[in-house]
């Protein structure tokens, strides 16, 4: 498995998506996932607008600074009724796993209080975001079982929730907690939020 190749996953009821790192391409399919985004989904997500207008922009981005790719897609690939061997594709879900931490200072600073070192090894900052169709359908369990693999073979420490969670996000928290995330501590910013960490077995 390399780390820029699509990978084939699986939701409960078998339906099968692509998950895959983000291109300069997908600024439309990526800007249509985010507009269709309930109201309330995008106000759960803090690290950046999710607007067609940032994907639009961010995509632009990468074209001219490939090194700026920090997120995977999870697509689903669906065949034209009018032709079958015309393939149309749309995202269904955003997953940011960025190793950059001096972007995320206040992370960093409250996991130094937390007793744990951001410094010392590798790790990504982990941001999902799924279709309000689709949460609670296993797709996100399938796609963080790929992405852990693919920490693994970077020799990442561990996934970190940016900016942590909402605690009144139950639905998140249990996600996170079935999935073996650990709880550090709590912090307040317009809304109560806990801060959640997954440590990988290299």
């Amino acid at each position: 498995m390399t780390l820029n190749k699509s990978t084939t996953i699986y939701c409960k009821a078998g339906n099968a998506y692509h998950l895959r790192l983000i291109n300069a391409d997908d600024g439309d399919a990526l800007g249509r996932f985010f507009e269709q985004l309930k109201a309330a989904t995008r106000l759960r997500f803090g690290p950046h607008p999710l607007t067609a207008d940032y994907a639009k922009s961010f995509c632009e981005k990468i074209k001219h600074e490939p090194n700026l790719i920090n997120a995977f897609v999870i697509e689903a690939v669906m065949s034209s009724k009018h032709n079958q061997s015309k393939q149309t594709s749309n995202i269904v879900g955003y997953v940011i796993t960025d190793s950059d931490l001096k972007k995320y200072p206040h992370d960093v600073n409250r996991y130094a209080d937390y007793g744990v070192n951001l410094n010392a090894g590798k790790h990504w900052v982990f941001a999902p975001c799924i279709a309000d169709a689709l949460q609670s359908s296993g797709l996100a369990t399938a796609a963080l079982t790929v992405i852990k693999q693919k920490a693994t073979q970077l020799a990442i420490s561990s996934l970190i929730l940016m900016g942590g969670t909402q605690t009144s996000n139950s639905q998140a928290v249990a996600f996170y907690k079935k999935n073996r995330f650990k709880t550090l501590g709590a912090f307040k910013t317009e809304v109560d939020n806990i801060d959640m960490h997954l440590e990988i077995t290299n």
